[in-house]
This record gives structure tokens, C-alpha cells and sequence, in this order.
């Protein structure tokens, strides 16, 4: 199998880094790591030293999309809808997370790239990166739930450009689409910033996940409002901001 899709956790940090590996493709995704995608996140999602997941690709390049040498096979007539439905299983268990994901983008980010970094939470991108679509370079149709995602995200302005157009957003011009975040100089500095989300309190951190979701209903926050202020985490964080000092949260 070319390339894969695996989990590294720094518990001092706090932080699981997704990987895209497949360097000698550009980090390009074959139907076996976006079938293995799903699973990695569970695995992370059961380990308790993890608060923060960050989707990475190796060699300082994040994704140059689906893998095109398997076209062919695995995207042609009826199979074509097979295969959407396997990167959008992908797509789906990273914005479902519980836990705050966060696309680190570096170099190229298209196509498949694109889709995986738009069901994060948010996309921090690193100078010298860019994203498109080039789907109408290629014929193909950008998968449904991925182009809904995508809009969401950006507008309709912005993803119809992307998808009719097909050009390449630099770092300056995705975050001026709405498409990153912040643009930090190095992926290290990126890294360090995630690395300080970690340290911030986890369960408001969810908590304010589930929320923007938009899917709880009134008696559902109100628990998730009570759950929240009767944790350890709230009584430490007020003790240290009446006591000057830098809370030491436990996710409890």
C-alpha cells in the first residue's frame, strides 16, 4: 500500500498529529488512507492524554489531493459514488470529532487536501502554502457534501470561484477567502500555537464545539452548561485567576 494515515501523541503537550503520509505522491491520498482516516481519529478520540488533534502532512506539504493514478479503477462510472462516500466517511469523522481538530497547511493543500481541511475546526496555514480545487481541470465533480462544507465555510462567492475557476489561493489570499485562520511563518510556530490551544480549558473547549454545531437543543445545553460550572476545571480556573497564577486544567 502506498502511503498511510497514522496518529503520533505527545502527551506533555497534549497534542495527536494526524499524519498524512505519502511524501513520494506528495502526500497525495490513495483509497486505503482515506479508508484508515476514520479509524485514526477514534484511536485518538480514546486516548485521554489528548486534547487537541492537529492534521499534518509529512515532509512540509499537507495534501495534493485524492490520489489521480487511481482514478481509473476507483473513481469511474458506479464507482464513483462508492468513493465519495468513503472521503466523506473521512471528511465526517474529523468534524465530528470531540475534540478541537486544527489543519496545519503547509505547501500544497487541493483537491482531497482541500476537503480534509475544511472539516476541521479551524486551518492554520504557514507562509509559502496555497490551496485549489482543480477539479474543472480534471473533469471531475467535487464531491456534494464536501462543496456544502466548503460554502459554509467561505460563502457561495468564494466556493463557486474555487470550483469554476479553479485558481490557487495563496496563504495571503485563503485568509482573506475565510479559508485559514491565521498564517503563522514556520509550521514550528504553528505547531506552538497549537500546542498552547492545549493548554487551555478542555471542557469549554467541547463544550463550545458542541454548541457551534448548532444540533443541541434547549434542555441539552442547559445540561452541558451545568456539567460545565460544577467541573474541577471551572473552580481551578477562577482559584488562579483570583490567585495570579496560570490554571492547571485536567479536563474534569
Amino acid at each position: 500500500m502506498a502511503g498511510s494515515v497514522y496518529a503520533e501523541v505527545d502527551a506533555a503537550s497534549r497534542v495527536a498529529t494526524l499524519w498524512i503520509d505519502n511524501p513520494e505522491r506528495r502526500n497525495a491520498l490513495s483509497v486505503e488512507m482515506w479508508r484508515s482516516i476514520p479509524e485514526v481519529v477514534a484511536q485518538i478520540e480514546l486516548d485521554p492524554a489528548v486534547q487537541v488533534v492537529c492534521v499534518r502532512g509529512s515532509a512540509g506539504l499537507f495534501s495534493a489531493g485524492a490520489d489521480i493514478s487511481e482514478f481509473g479503477t476507483e473513481r469511474s462510472g458506479a464507482a464513483s459514488a462508492a468513493y465519495d462516500r468513503l472521503t466523506e466517511a473521512a471528511a465526517l469523522a474529523i468534524a465530528q470529532c470531540r475534540l478541537p481538530v486544527v489543519a496545519l497547511v503547509e505547501g500544497y493543500c487541493f483537491g482531497g487536501g482541500v476537503t480534509l481541511a475544511v472539516a476541521c475546526d479551524l486551518r492554520f496555514g504557514v507562509e509559502g502554502c496555497s490551496m485549489s480545487i482543480p477539479a474543472a481541470r480534471l473533469g471531475t465533480l467535487y464531491p456534494h457534501a464536501a462543496l456544502e462544507r466548503l460554502r459554509g465555510l467561505v460563502g457561495a462567492g468564494v466556493a463557486r470561484y474555487m470550483l469554476f475557476a479553479a485558481p490557487r489561493f495563496d496563504a495571503g489570499a485563503m485568509l482573506q477567502a475565510g479559508l485559514a485562520e491565521r498564517v503563522f511563518s514556520s509550521g514550528a510556530v504553528a505547531a506552538k500555537a497549537i500546542a498552547d490551544m492545549a493548554r487551555l480549558a478542555p471542557l469549554t473547549q467541547q463544550g463550545a464545539k458542541l454548541q457551534l454545531g448548532g444540533t443541541l437543543d434547549g434542555s441539552e445545553l442547559e445540561e452541558l452548561s451545568a456539567r460545565i460550572f460544577a467541573s474541577a476545571d471551572y473552580a481551578e480556573g477562577v482559584a488562579a485567576f483570583g490567585e495570579g497564577r496560570k490554571p492547571g486544567f485536567k479536563g474534569r
